[in-house]
């Protein structure tokens, strides 16, 4: 069962092996010990297995897609801890297009649309569209309360980002009030 830990762990690695290979390759013509350093740097990245390995498996996706409870739970897992590293973004690409097609609980629904909230007042990702059409899936009007309500003093990316999911969910949803 993959854990936060596991998952920091991964993104830690993956970040080292990357400054590793970049400080590398800038010197990697100024003779043959660089090169060997650079090639050395490259064979420890390709090497490296991590824990989160498994997500990018077609059988993982399918076991998403299945509504398979681990895999939905990793998934989502994965997400929440939001890691940054070298092809992170096309891995949560990934898994939210997967999660889309599960049969998602309520719990499920709710940790993701705490997870769309946290990535619309972040930094900018490639992925970001990729979760506004999962925001169409999961979101409730509670959300689009919440977005109508994001404060001018928001930094203008932040805002941005808050306005399309907004106008996302507006033209992409049907919402209905949350059941008490």
């Amino acid at each position: 069962m993959l854990t936060r830990e596991a998952i920091a762990e991964v993104e830690r690695i993956e970040n080292a092996h990357h400054k590793a290979i970049h400080s590398t390759c800038a010197c990697r013509n100024h003779g043959p010990k660089a090169w060997k350093a650079w090639e050395d740097a490259a064979s420890a990245w390709h090497a490296q297995r991590y824990a989160t390995d498994r997500l990018w498996e077609d059988e993982f996706l399918a076991d998403l897609r299945g509504s398979d409870r681990q895999a939905i739970d990793e998934a989502i897992l994965f997400l929440e801890v939001d890691p940054w590293y070298f092809r992170s973004g096309y891995l949560k690409e990934r898994l939210i297009r997967g999660l889309k097609a599960a049969q998602l609980t309520e719990r499920d629904r709710k940790r993701l649309r705490n997870v769309i909230w946290n990535v619309a007042g972040g930094k900018n990702r490639r992925e970001y569209r990729d979760y506004c059409s999962l925001a169409a899936v999961v979101g409730n009007c509670d959300l689009v309360r919440l977005l109508e309500d994001v404060s001018p003093e928001r930094d203008l990316d932040a805002k941005g980002k808050f306005g399309y999911l907004l106008s996302y969910l507006q033209q992409n949803t049907k919402l209905s009030e949350p059941q008490r």
